[in-house]
């Protein structure tokens, strides 16, 4: 399946972060294995982009939503400039186990399977799966709303996924623990104790 834009931005960030600290290119379920985090206690590492001010994606919602341990999130916004993208913040978030599974409530797993399953069901048109999935949707929403988002992919052609969201005010309030009024872009870009200079995707 062709990479679009976020996905093909998003991989140069991830690679010239997996060659400016660990000298790899690295695949698997996390961006960058356990043992090689600089912070021993940090677990695994994933990383994301993200345009400045938007929402932070995280891909396949049942993966995610499985998740128990605890892991590192790093996060580069970007903002377009001409036709390129400009890291203009890189964030580093410890996410334990308890802050994860916070941002899912009331949602289960079985909420989720039923959803991927309505969404991958190929007896009925794009058109009538959206349908339902919406229904559904809004009747999990009206009974308690969720941190997180859930964003169905449906297509006319071969898409039918299922992924998860947090929009730009929730990744910083529920996962980096700071109001939204204290984000700027950084002037300086630190990780791991270096300073950094991202170059433009």
């Amino acid at each position: 399946m062709p990479r679009n834009e976020r996905q093909i931005h998003g991989f140069k960030f991830e690679d010239w972060l997996k060659k400016t600290f660990f000298d790899i290119y690295y695949t698997s379920e996390w961006d960058i294995p356990e043992k090689l985090n600089p912070n021993s206690a940090g677990g695994p590492i994933s990383i994301k982009t993200s345009k400045w001010k938007g929402s932070v994606y995280f891909g396949d919602a049942l993966r995610q939503f499985q998740i128990r341990q605890q892991f590192t999130l790093i996060v580069g916004f970007w903002k377009s400039e001409a036709n390129k993208k400009k890291i203009v913040k890189i964030v580093e978030a410890i996410i334990s186990p308890d802050k994860w599974k916070e941002i899912w409530k009331p949602l289960t797993a079985e909420n989720i399977r039923e959803l991927d399953s309505l969404i991958k069901d190929r007896s009925i048109s794009p058109e009538a799966a959206r349908k339902r999935i919406q229904e559904k949707l809004s009747e999990l929403r009206n009974k308690k709303p969720t941190i997180i988002t859930l964003n169905p992919k449906i297509d006319s052609k071969t898409q039918r996924r299922l992924q998860c969201s947090l929009s730009f005010t929730n990744f910083f309030k529920y996962l980096v623990g700071i109001d939204i009024d204290g984000v700027e872009e950084d002037a300086v870009f630190l990780l791991w104790g270096e300073e950094l200079t991202p170059p433009d995707f």
